[in-house]
């Protein structure tokens, strides 16, 4: 089995906002699709994670846009687990332009639940997890790439990019319908970028949030685990911030972190704090936070 998946996916005017931009909910549709595909390749999918009474469930994601994303082109996902720890497991992601330049960077984090306690269980309890020669390269370091300062702390990035060691392997398992080529060449800089753009923000509630509007789940909501899929959690969130900003200033990076399962026919109030080009939105059900969310808009 291999341990990387690339897939090619087409944005469409359904995956784009009304800038033509691709939206957050349609950025984690795409990291979604693939990531549950190379899941299964690998035999640790929704099938065989059901029929083991346990499932997938997503904590956090970071999505960091190095350039725009806009509708009417191919794209290709590339993603790779990362060797799970005691608690949850990693997995990191790189979008590329038909040109082969990194358009976006992102990392997400998962936990094994059991299906009928919904308590968490160990990813070492997962069979197949063993199965796999991680790779230990992140996707914060491709993007590099481009020579693209993809934070305002970013040293300059030198002339020379200097190719970093990896091991792929052959897929054994792959359908006919995904599109697995070659592992690409992931490259390193000499130079140390100073901040980390997918490092996980903090948001807590405080005084600064204040009520933005509030929303019942519907059975458009619900996924195959019963609960409100993590993609529905996007437009939940985005939707709390002033039209005049998310129809005008450029989205660089969001992140959405799922604390408590949300069900059909449950409300949730969701509340917002700006900040110059960042917003944070929290939801919550009866009190307990179910989700929260941070965006980042270029200045």
């Amino acid at each position: 089995m291999a341990n990387y998946l690339i897939k090619d996916f087409y944005i469409g005017i359904n995956d784009v906002d009304a800038n033509l931009a691709l939206s957050p909910r349609a950025a984690l549709l795409l990291l979604q699709d693939v990531a549950t595909e190379h899941a299964k390749d690998c035999g640790f999918g929704w099938d065989a994670m059901h029929g083991a009474g346990k499932f997938w469930v997503l904590t956090k994601i970071k999505v960091f846009f190095v350039k725009p994303v806009k509708a009417y082109q191919t794209v290709s996902v590339e993603t790779w687990p990362l060797e799970p720890g005691r608690l949850y497991a990693e997995r990191d992601f790189v979008v590329r332009n038909k040109d082969g330049n990194v358009i976006i960077i992102a990392t997400s984090r998962w936990c094994v639940v059991d299906f009928n306690s919904r308590k968490l269980a160990k990813p070492s309890d997962i069979e197949h997890l063993t199965c796999i020669t991680y790779r230990t390269d992140r996707a914060k370091d491709a993007s590099g790439l481009n020579g693209v300062d993809i934070t305002t702390n970013a040293e300059k990035a030198p002339s020379i990019l200097i190719p970093s060691k990896i091991v792929p392997t052959s897929p054994t398992n792959a359908s006919a319908t995904t599109d697995i080529v070659k592992a690409p060449t992931i490259y390193s800089t000499e130079s140390t970028l100073k901040s980390n753009p997918l490092e996980f923000a903090r948001i807590a509630l405080d005084d600064t949030f204040k009520k933005s509007y509030s929303i019942t789940t519907r059975w458009t909501d619900i996924d195959v685990n019963n609960h409100v899929n993590n993609t529905r959690y996007a437009d939940f969130a985005i939707n709390a911030l002033p039209l005049e900003t998310i129809s005008k200033a450029e989205l660089q990076e969001f992140e959405a972190n799922y604390s408590h399962e949300l069900k059909i026919n449950q409300t949730v109030d969701i509340v917002l704090s700006a900040s110059d080009n960042t917003y944070k939105t929290i939801g919550t059900k009866d009190g307990i936070t179910a989700f929260s969310a941070c965006f980042k808009f270029k200045n």
